[in-house]
């Protein structure tokens, strides 16, 4: 599954992650769950690449984690509801791009 982030935020909303910031909030709010791995990857769309068994879960399910990964470390920096659903259907968006 690969995953891409729009960057096109006020200041004031919430502060800006570099590429390597947008990852590292994978890579460290997924290393709970057993079978998932999140990496940066070179490539000027795509930021991260989240590898899984498939026959272990699903699609869906990763998305899921990954939304409720993100929009754990966003509520961390600002906490209006707002903020808390926009990120949420970014990441529900991306999902259904699962393997491009």
């Amino acid at each position: 599954m690969l995953l891409s982030h729009n960057f096109n935020l006020f200041q004031a909303e919430l502060p800006e992650l570099e590429r390597e910031q947008f990852a590292q909030v994978f890579s460290e709010g997924l290393l709970t769950q057993a079978g998932l791995s999140a990496n940066l990857i070179s490539n000027p769309h795509w930021i991260v690449e989240i590898i899984y068994d498939e026959t272990k879960i699903s699609a869906s399910e990763v998305g899921q984690l990954c939304c409720d990964t993100l929009v754990r470390k966003r509520q961390e920096q600002k906490s209006p509801q707002f903020y808390y659903w926009e990120e949420r259907k970014l990441l529900l968006a991306l999902v259904t791009h699962q393997h491009l």
